[in-house]
């Protein structure tokens, strides 16, 4: 998850990055990163549900039939690494319409904001879900 925001957050400077011409430096550091964290540290591979700690999900999924929660993360990550990857190549490539011309930083902020607001989330259910450390235990007892 922590490789998920950090690409995200590197993604939320393209507009800065485009502004300033390091459109090479950030395609060659993003590419770089990705090639480092996934191939290279094997991150989605070591990506099941203890490691991210979705059980919580569960609790509140409860509706829902078991979902191998993994997985969908998984793809979830997929998706948004090619969402990151259009909208960099349509903000270069394109020209946005005339009367849109903050189009391509516009959404590149939505997109930013909603992994940043799904991070938060999940990061947030993972804390508050956790037992208590044992250092916090053996002070009550």
């Amino acid at each position: 998850m922590a490789i998920w925001f950090l690409h995200a957050s590197t993604f939320s400077m393209l507009p800065l990055f485009l502004k300033d011409g390091l459109l090479v430096p950030f395609v060659v550091t993003s590419l770089g990163f990705l090639y480092f964290s996934i191939y290279l540290l094997s991150a989605l591979e070591r990506c099941s549900e203890e490691e991210l700690r979705l059980g919580a999900y569960h609790k509140l999924l409860f509706c829902l039939p078991k979902l191998d929660l993994a997985w969908i993360v998984r793809w979830k990550f997929y998706v948004s690494v090619s969402v990151m990857a259009g909208l960099s190549i349509a903000a270069v490539a394109l020209a946005p319409p005339p009367h849109l011309p903050d189009l391509f930083p516009v959404l590149v902020s939505i997109t930013s904001f909603s992994h940043f607001l799904g991070i938060f989330i999940y990061f947030n259910i993972v804390q508050f879900s956790e037992p208590p450390s044992r250092k916090s235990q053996k002070k009550n007892n």
